[in-house]
């Protein structure tokens, strides 16, 4: 008699569970589970702004959509702070490659001469130039 009761019984409890593990899966599971958790840009960035954490939001993402070396909320103090070396478009996934340190930008009023800007008319081809009109005009007052 407890047979033809407990069978029923642990039936129904079977079918319970599976929706319920039903219900999460669609809910929760696959995103815990299968998806990589990535930050993508939340606007374009333009080439040499400061990159922080309120230009970028978390999504979910598939591994087979996720670039390599994409940027997670956990690896994201790698590019905290840094400059964008190129135009970054609005919901695009980021990696390292695309930053780099703030002291590498040439700032304005900077130059990647050694050498005085002005200092560069001194250069020996300009005053080979100016001593040849030099030697001419001497020639010619003697003459």
């Amino acid at each position: 008699m407890k047979a033809k009761i407990l069978r029923p019984l642990f039936g129904m409890l079977l079918i319970i569970i599976s929706i319920l593990a039903m219900v999460w899966w669609e809910k929760s599971g696959r995103e815990q589970l299968i998806m990589d958790s990535v930050l993508i840009t939340k606007e374009n960035i333009i080439s040499g702004t400061v990159i922080g954490k309120n230009d970028f939001i978390e999504i979910k993402n598939i591994p087979q959509s996720t670039i390599p070396g994409a940027i997670t909320p956990e690896s994201f103090y790698k590019i905290n702070g840094l400059v964008a070396k190129q135009d970054i478009p609005k919901m695009a996934q980021v990696i390292p490659g695309m930053f780099m340190r703030k002291d590498k930008i040439l700032m304005e009023g900077s130059s990647i001469f050694p050498v005085k800007d002005t200092w560069i008319d001194c250069r020996s081809s300009s005053v080979r130039k100016g001593i040849l009109l030099i030697s001419l005009m001497i020639l010619v007052n003697f003459m």
